[in-house]
């Protein structure tokens, strides 16, 4: 036992330096602070200097649409803290998240299942460029993949034992994670799912346990009840508007999610063709078809939930006639890559783990050394970039700063500029400094991506 148990650590562990090292290689260097994050590090900001607590999260979909809850910039205060609010707590955020994860999905997995499953799954995570990508991007959908590992376990709870508190832990994980982003639907749909068969198995419905679960998800949305109230249900009208009106800048296309579906599916299939889309679909219904029939009890219900929302995907997607991004289909990927394990195990071909991770490896390898690259206009060059303007400018003298970059790629800097108290007058006579994106005739060069203008003037 001692032996087995050592041997599973030291696998753990392997797997695990792969895992981290395609996330947190060069971490510094390829962290991105653009809108998303500029938004939420001056909510933060107020919050902690001015006591002035945000009401509202993200914004869904576009200008159009209806805000979500705060919990993602509460959860990264502490981070800011640490760091004196400078946004390298963002690097921070991201290391803790991601071993979390990974220890979390491990030891909820094992118990679920069993630990060969979680090892499988953890290998697949780690070897996915698209999901090793978006594990480094901080911004809402990070969180998610964790989001339903956890709602995975509660319901397990449920079957196992359906108490008020497993009741009220649903709740408040679909609407903790419903307020990151609302792709999350798609697991309160699991989940109902999920609760139905077992009642239908049972035929014990307690209506106490559905008021803990409504009261508990509600209660998650008092934040936003709270902006409501002071400004005359906006957000409420800006939610059935989303859904109800139609946005007259969007062309509605019903089949432009299977581009964007394929796109996602890049780093599975390799090609990039929606017949190969529809075929990678059919094949994992085929898996959870078998596993259905092979499996009992919670597993069972667990393969029925997961194959009705793999059907409904298509539909939902195809019905919302507007383009989706990539990572809106982000709650399928745990799904996914606990049925291929499963499948595996069940007909007791573990050898089959081998040629999967050689052809996954493969298809992934570029994309994998070149998410490894520093992004040139990331946070690590923008705040070197600001700071060398602090280092090379006499701040007794009067000037103003302005970014000269394209459409886009003006977001980060003002956050820097303050957070380096960089003073500037706002008297449009004083001498102007640039950040000039990309770098062409200027007098200081950070890299290829950016540069500074600073007028003699004002230089040191």
């Amino acid at each position: 036992m001692k032996a087995f148990k050592k041997n599973s650590l030291i696998l753990l562990l392997l797997i695990f330096i792969v895992f981290a090292y395609f996330r947190f290689y060069n971490l510094d260097q390829r962290i991105i602070f653009d809108w998303d994050q500029e938004q939420f590090s001056y909510q933060i900001k107020n919050i902690v200097e001015k006591g002035d607590f945000t009401l509202l999260g993200p914004r869904a979909n576009n200008d159009r649409g209806f805000f979500l809850g705060p919990y993602f910039t509460y959860l990264l205060i502490p981070f800011y803290l640490f760091r004196n609010l400078h946004p390298k707590a963002l690097i921070d955020f991201i290391v803790v998240y991601n071993i979390a994860f990974y220890l979390i999905s491990y030891f909820v997995l094992s118990k679920l299942f069993n630990r060969n499953l979680a090892f499988i799954f953890l290998t697949l995570w780690g070897i996915n460029n698209g999901l090793a990508a978006y594990d480094v991007i901080p911004w809402w959908p990070i969180i998610l993949p964790l989001g339903i590992v956890l709602t995975i376990l509660v319901l397990k709870n449920i079957y196992e034992n359906p108490n008020r508190g497993n009741y009220i832990y649903l709740g408040l994980l679909l609407g903790f994670f419903t307020n990151i982003h609302f792709q999350f639907l798609f697991l309160i749909l699991f989940s109902f799912i999920f609760l139905i068969l077992r009642y239908c198995q049972n035929k014990v419905f307690k209506i106490k346990n559905f008021l803990y679960l409504a009261s508990s998800f509600l209660l998650t949305f008092i934040p936003i009840l709270i902006f409501d109230l002071r400004n005359n249900f906006l957000n409420t009208k800006l939610f059935f508007a989303f859904f109800l009106e139609d946005n007259p800048g969007l062309v509605n296309d019903k089949n432009i999610w299977t581009v964007v579906f394929t796109n996602f599916l890049k780093p599975f299939i390799y090609f990039e063709r929606v017949d190969y889309m529809w075929l990678f679909l059919f094949i994992i219904a085929g898996l959870v078809i078998y596993l259905i029939n092979k499996n009992k009890a919670f597993s069972k219900n667990f393969y029925i939930s997961f194959l009705i929302i793999l059907i409904l995907t298509p539909v939902i997607f195809y019905f919302y006639g507007t383009r989706p991004s990539e990572y809106y289909f982000l709650y399928l990927v745990p799904f996914i890559f606990i049925a291929i394990a499963d499948f595996m195990l069940t007909i007791n071909k573990k050898l089959l783990f081998v040629p999967l991770f050689v052809f996954f490896l493969s298809i992934n390898n570029v994309a994998l050394k070149k998410n490894l690259k520093p992004i040139p206009i990331g946070l690590y060059y923008k705040d070197k970039a600001v700071n060398t303007l602090k280092a090379n400018i006499n701040m007794s003298k009067k000037f103003n700063v302005t970014i000269d970059a394209p459409l886009g790629f003006h977001n980060g800097y003002k956050y820097l500029l303050d957070w380096y108290k960089i003073p500037q007058s706002g008297n449009f006579k004083d001498p102007l400094v640039q950040i000039k994106l990309p770098p062409e005739g200027v007098d200081v060069r950070i890299n290829d991506g950016i540069g500074l203008i600073i007028p003699k003037e004002l230089r040191k």
